[in-house]
């Protein structure tokens, strides 16, 4: 008879093969320094799709104090209409930065805020009050959840 728990660790290395904690931080940076160009004046669709090219297809954004629920074609759509509307007009310094994972099975969760560069690529936390928190969920390397908790 095998013992469940002697197990464990291998069960674990074997679903973190999926999605290690350094794959986990790379997508979440990504995502972050890729939606930063998004919300530029000048942000283009190309600059969407490469966006979501960081996305699963089953991928879910959801925003819990604004009622956001979006599977990826409704929310690639919300996007589109943004754009037609000029939605998007930070500029170019203008980034969204982490400030710390949290990681868990599968998920991690990302405490991350809004900044600025100077000339020399010094980033600057705006006075927009504490962090922003996020929880992402990931499966074959590629970001399926976006809860978003502020």
């Amino acid at each position: 008879m095998v013992c469940l728990f002697n197990l464990l660790p291998a069960l674990a290395a074997d679903k973190e093969e999926g999605c290690s904690r350094e794959c986990q931080a790379s997508l979440v940076q990504s995502y972050f320094e890729r939606l930063s160009k998004v919300y530029q004046a000048g942000s283009s669709e190309e600059d969407l799709n490469v966006f979501f090219e960081l996305m699963h297809d089953s991928v879910k954004y959801e925003h819990i104090q604004y009622g956001a629920n979006f599977n990826k074609s409704s929310w690639v759509e919300a996007f589109h209409r943004n754009f037609k509307r000029g939605a998007y007009k930070k500029a170019a310094n203008e980034k969204m930065k982490v400030l710390k994972f949290i990681h868990g099975k599968s998920h991690v969760a990302v405490e991350y805020a809004y900044g600025s560069t100077d000339e020399k690529g010094n980033w600057t936390e705006a006075e927009t009050g504490p962090g922003l928190l996020a929880v992402f969920g990931f499966q074959d390397s590629k970001i399926t959840l976006i809860r978003e908790y502020w």
